[in-house]
């Protein structure tokens, strides 16, 4: 009964095991980076996108305005008036 008990209790090779075992966690963690910093990448790219479409579309409906009413309203505390 003795033996087996020292056989169970053999710790050799454990640091292969575990130095094996931590470095699939830093390998998986590193991926795992690596996609989510692709990913925000992606999405600050889409935003800049869809900034730039905004502001040509804005444009866009202030030259539609000038085209229409060159001299136009002008804007007065919030109220419209005339000009002379």
């Amino acid at each position: 009964m003795r033996g087996m008990w020292r056989h169970c209790t053999d710790e050799r090779g454990i640091a292969s095991v575990m130095a094996i075992f931590i470095m699939v966690l830093m390998l998986v963690s590193g991926i795992f980076l690596v996609r989510m910093s692709s990913t925000e990448g992606d999405i600050a790219y889409g935003s800049m996108w869809a900034e730039g479409s905004f502001f040509a579309a804005d444009a866009g409906v202030n030259v539609g305005i000038n085209v229409i009413a060159p001299g136009g309203p002008t804007c007065v505390a919030g109220a419209t008036a005339r000009s002379n």
